[in-house]
């Protein structure tokens, strides 16, 4: 008897769980149902994506050329995407709009599109129609869903593209005269490692270009990268030596001197510094171009100097931006030692190369230097007055400071016959300089959010007699040099084609000499004698220390000169080079 609400109490517990199972597989029924869905959703709004941007690149033709309908050849390549892709059979081909497209970067990427015809507000070389907006819709039934009340969902794409005329350029500085030890003393620093390379291969790797679009696709193969876009490539962290050997193998001479050089360089590279090219590379509306795309990005194919873009690279990679340098081999020849105790670099706000459409930019690096110039034979530069004293010390401190220098690209002339009657215009202003007979802190210099506040006065001269510190001269002086107006620079199709492509110098001989000058100018010295009755007459002294000080002020032009040529920065000076053109080629822009 016991046994049977046993029995009866198992039966109904089994019935719970077949209630309960059975609603379960419904939802789990469901859920898969659902998913599979949604599943179809996303490929079709994948297909009708791939159809749209078909035929935006294919309407833009008509667009740039003046003559046609893009609407008549929207419809023919809508019409023919739909054919060939069942999943978008019943997709209907919705606005084909007439356009402006300027490419502002300071414009919300929506605003960049003006429908009709217009002028680029802060581009007037543009104008347009240039450009062509494509929208289409298509309605995808649910399969499986419509057990749960859904029937179906709009899906709806638009693409805009433009037939834009592009540039690539980059601006800087070559180094006229090669000096081996500045440049490896700086490498060295900035790498925390010890670089040694000779003047004969800095100069190959100075005289020689690879393209960028095979060096992009050689970065992308060295690092095992083969799906995403140039985007997505250069934010992709890599290692220095990954970027010196996409550069030879881009180069492909082995065993030329150039290819020794970077071989020699990755070898000499401490631990494996990363570096974002995206902070080098301005690849314009190129950015989103796929990899192994069927599109090839030719605004692309232009050249890269291997000097540049490997300094550049490392000065990018290193992140502090600050460097120490003490090298036997940097003086004045004749005159004084010279400590180069601290140089900051402020971190790139811009690309420093550059494939882009008109009012693109790119910018030299912003440098800070303190120098330390000890001079030599100090008894002999003072005529004798200081003979008597023991330990007489003349150090002259100099801040320098070379603001960032600018390239602007104006304009893109692509007259009837693009390929041989094309021309650039960039407007190349170089840097301004100041600079300060004075010291600063390394945290002010390595503080790029504020101005360096001026330095105060120097000690430049001490002298003791019988281990007593006897005299003290401080100074104070400042020159500060205006950036000159900005230079025009046109190249032909024949320049940007030479092998390598001609490079253009705008130039300021004068600022170095007037910096020199206004700094001699400007001197203002105090002397202080103290102690053991010491007798000194310190109008003489003072006419005797700023007649000293003026040919050390004159010589550091031959020694900032070739420090900063290093960075990729002269005074006075920007080397600017258009590496090629390319008129109406058709990219989506959005």
């Amino acid at each position: 008897m016991a046994q049977g609400p046993i029995r009866s109490g198992l039966a109904d517990d089994a019935g719970v769980v077949a209630v309960l199972s059975g609603l379960l597989l419904t939802a789990m029924f469901g859920m898969a149902a659902l998913a599979i869905d949604i599943g179809l959703q996303h490929a079709t709004k994948r297909s009708l994506q791939s159809a749209v941007d078909v035929t935006a690149l294919s309407a833009s033709y008509p667009v740039a050329a003046g003559t046609g309908s893009p609407q008549a050849m929207a419809a023919t390549y809508f019409a023919d995407a739909m054919a060939n892709t069942p999943m978008i059979a019943h997709a209907a081909l919705g606005s084909v709009t007439e356009g402006t497209y300027c490419p502002d970067s300071t414009l919300a990427v929506a605003a960049r599109f003006i429908p009709g015809a217009a002028t680029c507000a802060n581009i007037p070389t543009i104008t347009g129609p240039n450009a062509v907006q494509v929208d289409a819709s298509v309605t995808q039934p649910f399969i499986f869903g419509r057990v749960l009340g859904a029937t179906a969902r709009p899906i709806a794409a638009s693409a805009t593209a433009s037939q834009i005329n592009e540039a690539g350029f980059f601006a800087g500085t070559g180094l006229l005269a090669v000096n081996g030890g500045v440049i490896n003393a700086v490498l060295s620093s900035l790498l925390g490692s010890s670089i040694n390379l000779t003047a004969v291969q800095y100069q190959a790797l100075l005289n020689t270009n690879i393209d960028a679009l095979g060096f992009l696709n050689a970065l992308a193969t060295n690092i095992g990268v083969t799906t995403g876009t140039y985007s997505s490539l250069l934010a992709t962290p890599v290692d220095i030596q990954q970027v010196l050997q996409a550069e030879i193998t881009a180069l492909n001479q082995p065993g030329s001197v150039a290819a020794v050089a970077l071989s020699a360089l990755i070898s000499q590279i401490a631990g494996a510094p990363q570096v974002n090219l995206g902070q080098v590379f301005d690849l314009g509306v190129w950015q989103n171009v796929g990899l192994n795309s069927v599109q090839e990005p030719a605004a692309l194919t232009a050249g890269l100097n291997l000097y540049q873009l490997a300094s550049i690279a490392v000065q990018v990679a290193n992140g502090q931006h600050f460097l120490t340098l003490n090298s036997p081999s940097i003086s004045v020849p004749g005159i004084a030692q010279v400590s180069l105790a601290t140089t900051a670099i402020e971190p790139p706000q811009s690309p420093y190369f550059a494939f882009g459409p008109a009012g693109v930019s790119v910018h030299t690096a912003q440098v800070r230097t303190q120098l330390t110039l000890s001079l030599l034979n100090t008894g002999s530069l003072l005529g004798g007055l200081l003979s008597g004293l023991a330990n007489v010390a003349i150090a002259v401190p100099l801040y320098v400071e070379v603001a960032s220098g600018a390239a602007t690209l104006r304009q893109i002339s692509c007259g009837t016959d693009p390929a041989n009657d094309a021309t650039v215009t960039i407007d190349a202003a170089p840097a301004a300089i100041t600079a300060y007979l004075g010291q600063e802190s390394q945290t002010d210099m390595t503080n790029f959010a504020n101005a360096v506040p001026a330095p105060g006065a120097a000690t430049i001269l001490t002298a003791s007699l019988l281990g007593t510190n006897v005299l003290t001269v401080t100074g104070a002086a400042m020159a500060d040099v205006g950036s000159p107006d900005p230079t025009s620079l046109v190249f032909t199709q024949a320049q940007m084609q030479a092998s390598p492509p001609a490079t253009q110098t705008t130039s300021s001989t004068e600022i170095l000499s007037t910096l020199s000058s206004d700094l001699s100018s400007s001197l203002v010295l105090n002397v202080a004698a103290t102690g053991l009755g010491l007798t000194i007459p310190a109008g003489t002294l003072v006419g005797d220390l700023t007649g000293s000080l003026t040919p050390v002020f004159q010589a550091t032009d031959g020694l900032i000169d070739p420090l900063l040529a290093a960075l990729g920065v002269r005074v006075g000076t920007m080397d600017v080079t258009a590496t090629g053109v390319r008129c109406g080629v058709p990219a989506l822009v959005d």
